[in-house]
């Protein structure tokens, strides 16, 4: 199904909940990784802050893999403020506009609302799915 001709509201529902499901799926699948390296006590960030201690101490800040675990920390951080805004959010279709909304907080103070296209949500995903895939490639 290409993400750019317009869905009718049911084909948008149903990519919408592909997508997260995969997204959700792929940030489990990282936290477990990261779990069987660093122990399952503690949050993501509490483990993503001991990987970093334990593994980035092992190099100097100009060793090539300290750079790959550097920059691979800052994407597992990104994806981690991601899944916890997505987490805590409600979502909805916009099938005129050819949108998703995802909207925090409560109105009518509180709630802020985010609206973009489906394939912005798949760059997400394929954002998740390369984090995981380098938590493989870089040092224990």
């Amino acid at each position: 199904m290409s993400l750019d001709v317009p869905f009718h509201y049911q084909q948008m529902a149903e990519q919408l909940h592909h997508l997260l499901g995969r997204f959700f799926v792929t940030f489990a699948r990282v936290e477990l990784n990261l779990s069987l390296r660093v122990g399952d006590s503690g949050s993501f960030s509490e483990k993503l802050e001991r990987y970093i201690d334990e593994v980035g101490s092992r190099f100097s800040d100009n060793d090539e893999e300290f750079h790959k675990i550097a920059t691979w920390y800052m994407a597992a951080d990104s994806l981690r403020v991601k899944r916890n805004l997505f987490a805590h959010g409600r979502w909805g279709i916009l099938q005129n506009a050819q949108l998703v909304a995802h909207v925090v907080g409560y109105p009518p103070n509180t709630q802020v609302e985010r609206r973009f296209p489906l394939s912005e949500l798949n760059s997400l995903v394929k954002e998740a799915e390369l984090v995981d895939k380098e938590l493989t490639k870089i040092a224990w």
